[in-house]
């Protein structure tokens, strides 16, 4: 089910990858991986030209957050919360967590960027 929504995801079909996530976190609930890709592709079909984050993108930032109740330090869950946030325009929230993925991942560019313009 995980390797059919990274397939979905890789064609941007993240509607079609939501469900082969969700099976993934119900077959394996305690397995991060899947949560993180759930949440990214539901945060994915957020309309880029609407930035009140969309019920699905909320569910996202959901997501993470209970990945990082598990995991604090969890890269993945932490950069995307914070994109989350940036895209919401929300960058005080953004800010220190970009600034944590950066001491976790120095060599992530994608992170300085967001550092940078947050």
């Amino acid at each position: 089910a995980n390797l059919r929504g990274v397939g979905y995801m890789e064609q941007h079909e993240f509607k079609k990858a939501e469900p082969e996530f969700q099976r993934a976190t119900d077959l394996a609930p305690d397995w991060l991986p899947a949560r993180i890709n759930l949440a990214i592709a539901k945060f994915n079909q957020q309309d880029p030209e609407k930035k009140e984050l969309s019920t699905k993108a909320q569910e996202a930032r959901d997501i993470f957050a209970r990945v990082l109740a598990v995991e604090p330090n969890n890269k993945h869950a932490l950069y995307c919360l914070a994109y989350l946030d940036f895209y919401a325009s929300n960058v005080r929230a953004a800010h220190p967590r970009f600034e944590a993925v950066s001491k976790l991942d120095p060599n992530d560019a994608f992170t300085w960027l967001r550092l940078g313009a947050s």
